[in-house]
């Protein structure tokens, strides 16, 4: 089995972020005021229905107190989520105390997206309207993918490290960087040869954990969490503010009819992708049965135990588990 040279690592941004009892508690009002909002602008949209009961009614069928309340009510909440959906994967690090990455219990990994440009654009208007995109996204570094990851530590060799884009990046004690650990295990078949009586269990197990499982794992929330994740786009969201000025102006009917219309689409998107998701994890956490030498005899072993250096035997039929050279 033969280890990958990923180059990847110098584009990646990398911050350390620890947690902090006071900045969870400013991350779970961030959490309420966003449902607050939503839930105070329903208030006084029923109170203006009189759902409430018209002797504790404040804008009872009152239009022009209502102008002057839930107006105000509603531009401040659609700001506020419209900041909450632009920076939804840094804001729970905001609520954390940064530090170097190999002092944290959490990192930030920000990597830029590169677009592909297909033509250049012909018109003023397209330019400018591309010039204000570009000057957005670099406002908000949204043309970055942004995932935070848990620091974690081997069970051995206590070697803390944590897992991006199916690498491990482990921590290297002198330099203080967390990098993908590499073997030179040469590039001729002589040199390859040198390793053909296969490693020691010991030198496995230390691979092991420097690299982490031979195994490719698939993330799919179930049905609510990715119902839920939908529904925090800002598109639904959006939607959702809509249809309280709808209730507001007094078309509740075409409101209900709107929003049922709208949370039948989310269903039946959640639906398609879980499938097709769990399609795809079924493919990808492939393992099987492989005769590896270790300590100079084939043992039956899974192919998850594979790691570069190691000696197995490819059989009529078998799926090969990894890149590796015929000896």
């Amino acid at each position: 089995a033969s280890s990958d040279d990923t180059g990847s690592e110098s584009a990646l941004l990398v911050k350390g972020f620890k947690n902090d009892f006071l900045g969870w508690i400013g991350f779970t009002s961030v959490l309420l005021v966003s449902v607050g909002w939503i839930v105070w602008i329903g208030f006084w949209v029923g109170d203006y229905y009189g759902t409430l009961g018209e002797a504790d009614s404040l804008a009872h069928y009152d239009s022009g107190l209502l102008d002057e309340t839930i107006i105000p009510i509603w531009l401040f909440a659609l700001v506020w989520l419209i900041v909450c959906c632009i920076f939804q994967r840094r804001i729970r690090n905001f609520f954390r105390i940064e530090c170097l990455p190999s002092e944290g219990a959490y990192v930030q990994i920000e990597r830029e997206l590169n677009e592909m440009k297909v033509s250049s654009a012909s018109s003023k208007i397209v330019a400018y309207a591309k010039r204000i995109e570009d000057g957005f996204s670099k406002l908000t570094r949204s043309n970055f993918h942004v995932k935070t990851c848990r620091i974690e530590r081997t069970p051995h060799t206590n070697l803390r490290y944590f897992n991006y884009m199916c690498t491990r990046y482990v921590l290297n004690e002198d330099t203080r960087q967390f990098l993908p650990y590499k073997f030179d295990l040469g590039v001729v078949n002589s040199q390859l040869r040198r390793h053909a009586d296969g490693l020691t269990s010991e030198e496995a197990l230390s691979r092991f954990e420097l690299i982490g499982p031979n195994f490719i794992s698939v993330y799919v929330p179930n049905f609510a969490v990715a119902f839920v994740l939908e529904m925090s786009q800002f598109f639904y969201l959006y939607q959702i503010m809509v249809m309280w000025i709808y209730f507001y102006w007094n078309y509740f009917i075409l409101g209900v009819v709107d929003i049922s219309i709208i949370l039948l689409s989310a269903l039946v998107k959640v639906f398609v992708s879980v499938r097709s998701e769990l399609r795809i994890k079924r493919m990808a956490e492939h393992s099987e049965p492989c005769d590896i030498r270790r300590d100079g005899k084939w043992q039956t072993l899974s192919t998850i135990d594979l790691v570069p250096g190691d000696v197995f035997k490819i059989t009529a039929g078998m799926h090969v588990p990894c890149d590796a050279a015929v000896l």
